[in-house]
């Protein structure tokens, strides 16, 4: 059997496959049309032969994405690919044939050791969190946060049809459906790049929260938009609950509804701990601690104010390195230069000093 369900006005087929359109006339009956795949009850697990999903290396590996594989690998970010705090992902994996295309002018700027933290940027905006999209969902949502903390777009190509572009056009995707055991991945043909890059770096955080409080053997889920703190224990808690009586008190009503004259029942005739005269009772039951996702706007390095401008001097010489910056997202830019040095970026002497690196006069009169 087909069980029927009406939640948030709308049609459910077996608690999960919803109907989208409705009331088509054929010549031989009327047609609905529903969002999922209905799957019959006695098809179980034990009969169906399923593969399992390996991991993120392997898929990449086996399908021709091993720089973006191994420099995943490179950078330290598999520990948060495998986090479940995150999980599912949906990643964009460029191609290999995307990377060794760079010029070799940018080929040594990413992949440099003073660059790590730029190249570890490039590959968080080609990773989603919390997400598990099919291809023909990528469309439907305008923007997506990515790791990175910067925003994504996938839209339908108008040249193409049934092809999906990344970002206006910045990359195409070449490949669908790359499922692996955290998610599930797409292959472009071009590597993107991050808005800001060196300027912004905002910071995922987690924020502790408590899912209400229900019974200890299925207590409640957590609060929209958060997951299950990984490891951790439900928390007891009080839990109102009505009593039986007072539950079925409306059936009754409903039940004599045609009735003229209803007596009121008899409840305190009722022996036992059943009934009770109180409408409610507290019960001693669990919550789930969770976890709250939240983005920080934070500057980099060398970077300062609500709109992250680089410091005087310039990013690759900050205060002429001659002194500090006053940087990140509450400072002022302003630069405190070293003994000797002065001016907006530390680029000029002191009075009775010298030279480049601003020595200190022995001038006589």
């Amino acid at each position: 059997p087909i069980r029927i369900s009406w939640k948030q006005n709308t049609i459910y087929l077996n608690g999960d496959a919803q109907i989208t359109s409705t009331d088509y006339i054929a010549t031989n009956g009327i047609v609905h049309y529903i969002n999922k795949v209905l799957v019959p009850f006695n098809l179980t697990a034990s009969n169906r032969s399923v593969t399992p999903l390996h991991n993120i290396t392997t898929v990449a590996n086996a399908n021709g994405y091993r720089i973006f594989s191994s420099l995943i690998k490179e950078t330290n970010l598999l520990p948060l690919l495998e986090d479940p705090i995150h999980r599912p992902f949906t990643m964009l994996w460029p191609t290999d044939e995307a990377f060794n295309s760079l010029p070799k002018v940018r080929q040594d700027w990413l992949y440099s050791d003073e660059n790590k933290h730029n190249l570890v940027a490039y590959l968080k905006f080609h990773m989603i969190r919390d997400s598990k999209t099919i291809a023909a969902d990528l469309p439907l949502i305008s923007d997506r946060r990515t790791m990175r903390g910067s925003m994504i777009s996938v839209s339908c190509s108008r040249a193409i049809i049934g092809d999906l572009i990344v970002n206006d056009g910045s990359a195409q995707i070449v490949q669908r459906h790359l499922e692996f055991d955290g998610g599930i991945a797409y292959g472009i043909n071009n590597i993107l790049e991050p808005p800001d890059i060196g300027a912004r770096c905002d910071a995922l955080t987690m924020h502790p929260a408590h899912g209400r409080c229900g019974n200890c053997l299925e207590p409640p889920p957590c609060p929209p938009g958060s997951k299950p703190q990984d490891g951790s224990d439900y928390q007891n808690c009080w839990y109102n609950q009505m009593n039986k009586a007072d539950r079925l008190r409306p059936h009754f009503r409903d039940l004599f509804a045609d009735q003229m004259y209803l007596p009121p029942f008899p409840y305190s005739l009722v022996k036992g701990n059943w009934f009770r005269h109180s409408q409610i009772h507290s019960l001693r039951g669990c919550s789930r601690q969770c976890v709250n996702p939240l983005w920080i706007p934070q500057c980099c390095k060398n970077h300062y104010g609500p709109y992250c401008r680089v410091c005087p001097g310039g990013i690759h010489s900050p205060c002429s390195s001659h002194g500090s910056c006053n940087d990140r997202r509450l400072g002022n830019g302003t630069c405190q230069c070293s003994v000797g040095f002065s001016g907006t970026a530390c680029e000029l002497c002191e009075s009775g000093r010298y030279g480049p690196s601003c020595k200190k006069c022995n001038c006589t009169n």
